[in-house]
């Protein structure tokens, strides 16, 4: 998620201002979206901005390791609200790209109805709720990192049997 946002000279203003609020960048960001979606859902912010996040190629579905990212309906503007817009379009990016993972699976005969998310990015209110909208699936938080970091390294020695990804079992 920081490449596209690494390109805005306001991401790393020699201020910082946003560090000020104790929080990360991407708290600070959120905060700042809240304020400029006026009375619109903060998903429409990003009308005229589009991201294809493939900055090193797509693994899933289409399995192309050539394909390059891109950021279109950039204007001249690099103050913190195109900032904020970059990071809204990169998230929203993130999430069309799970959608299109879906509706590969549903093509093949899976039926999915909840995402489960683990990790870092699981913690972001405005992660999860642009994938929620996006996918129009429930999203839920969930330890399976934890399960699949101690099954890879011996801890549970073959005690799990079945992971679970998407709702799908695995393994």
């Amino acid at each position: 998620m920081a490449n596209p946002c690494e390109s805005n000279q306001a991401g790393w203003r020699s201020d910082r201002s946003w560090d000020v609020c104790a929080h990360s960048i991407y708290t600070y960001l959120n905060s700042h979206l809240d304020l400029i979606k006026k009375s619109l859902p903060v998903g429409f912010l990003t009308v005229d901005l589009h991201v294809w996040p493939d900055f090193h190629g797509n693994r899933s579905p289409l399995t192309d390791l050539t394909l390059k990212g891109m950021v279109v309906g950039l204007t001249l503007s690099r103050g913190l609200d195109e900032l904020a817009l970059i990071y809204l379009a990169t998230i929203q990016a993130i999430a069309l790209g799970t959608r299109h993972i879906l509706e590969a699976m549903e093509a093949a005969g899976h039926h999915i109805n909840t995402l489960f998310l683990c990790g870092g990015l699981s913690k972001n209110p405005l992660f999860v709720q642009m994938h929620a909208d996006i996918t129009e699936m429930r999203c839920k938080q969930s330890s399976i990192c934890r399960i699949v970091r101690k099954q890879t390294s011996g801890e549970t020695s073959g005690m799990i049997s079945r992971l679970w990804l998407f709702g799908l079992p695995i393994g």
